[in-house]
């Protein structure tokens, strides 16, 4: 199992950069996830400065999630780049404008790697035209108002 997680308070360089390759696995470990296949490239940019850490996560790939309209499976490609502040603290905390990491923990890039992924989907996405299930386009045709 890949870990995902990275010591700030050790970083002696002004940068790092890390690299996963997302699969099948790190989706069959999310319950409730829209997602259960998938091949997603993320690349990772830690920049130390002052007072707190950018991360940058640039995300290249394809998933697998339902139709919206037929509920059949498609591939849908993702591209996405993120950014996010870290602080490092003394007791954890909360807010909209960072995340926070108390000195003792290591940041975990898993949740922030998979939120960014979960965004990149478009709220409504279905097959091309032609390509969803024909059987339930046949019955959606039912109830079509012209």
């Amino acid at each position: 199992m890949t870990s995902y997680k990275f010591n700030l308070s050790t970083m002696r360089t002004p940068a790092a950069e890390l690299h996963f390759i997302i699969e099948d696995d790190f989706f069959a470990e999310k319950t409730y996830s829209p997602i259960q296949h998938g091949s997603v490239e993320a690349n990772v940019k830690i920049v130390k400065k002052e007072k707190a850490f950018n991360i940058q996560i640039k995300l290249q790939g394809y998933v697998s999630t339902l139709c919206t309209r037929c509920m059949g499976d498609m591939n849908l490609d993702i591209m996405s780049d993120n950014e996010v502040v870290v602080k490092v603290v003394k007791t954890p905390r909360e807010d909209d404008d960072y995340v926070y990491v108390t000195e003792d923990d290591d940041l975990d890039l898993e949740p922030l790697i998979y939120d960014f992924i979960i965004l990149s989907i478009p709220e409504r996405h279905v097959h091309a035209d032609g390509e969803c299930n024909a059987e339930m386009e046949d019955q959606l045709k039912q109830y079509l108002v012209n």
